[in-house]
């Protein structure tokens, strides 16, 4: 079983930059390709959730956000790394919640591909933003 799953990382990481080697050519290149590979670069270029869940090259990690009150959907989230306090360099893009009424978010997540999501009290937020 150990052996299949390191035969599948191996073949996705392989997958990954052949894809990755597609993006860096010119777009009429990538018009040439078969269409399962065209649409496989664009998705790379797009660096979206499903990306970053099978890339062995993103490591999982955990952050923590303020989000808006009274939503679920969590839009453009700016996410803090809790060893610095300090915003990371890029944001989540979406990110569902399930607590309308708490505003304070640890997010487990792999690049874009967000794992899970708790809610955190405000003063242990705040502990982490320094």
């Amino acid at each position: 079983m150990k052996n299949k799953k390191v035969a599948l990382v191996g073949a996705l990481s392989v997958l990954v930059v052949i894809i990755t080697l597609f993006v860096s050519v010119n777009s009429p290149m990538i018009n040439r390709v078969s269409p399962y590979i065209a649409e496989a670069a664009t998705c790379v270029k797009k660096h979206d959730a499903i990306v970053d869940r099978l890339n062995p090259f993103v490591s999982e990690t955990v952050s923590y956000a303020q989000v808006p009150e009274k939503t679920q959907q969590y839009v453009n989230v700016e996410i803090i790394d809790p060893k610095s306090g300090k915003n990371r360099s890029y944001k989540i893009k979406e990110i569902t919640g399930y607590d309308p009424s708490r505003k304070y978010i640890k997010i487990d997540h792999k690049g874009q591909y967000v794992k899970t999501i708790d809610y955190v009290s405000e003063s242990k937020f705040l502990k982490i933003k320094k």
